[in-house]
């Protein structure tokens, strides 16, 4: 059975969006697996900004 992508919120331009999620795997030193989480997929040009107590925030690099 397969599912459809997986969406979270995220905070654009000050507006909440719903993006495309990616699996962020986290491994410790002897090359375990830790903790597994999603983030929202970014294109070119946008950085991530993590918040605690709310939405992540994506920010555009302006030139």
């Amino acid at each position: 059975m397969s599912r459809g992508p997986v969406f979270v919120r995220v905070e654009i331009d000050g507006m909440e969006q719903r993006r495309q999620a990616e699996p962020l795997h986290l491994y410790n030193d002897a090359g375990q697996l830790v903790a597994t989480a999603l983030r929202p997929m970014t294109v070119p040009g946008e950085h991530l900004v993590e918040r605690l107590g709310t939405y992540p925030k994506i920010i555009r690099e302006t030139a």
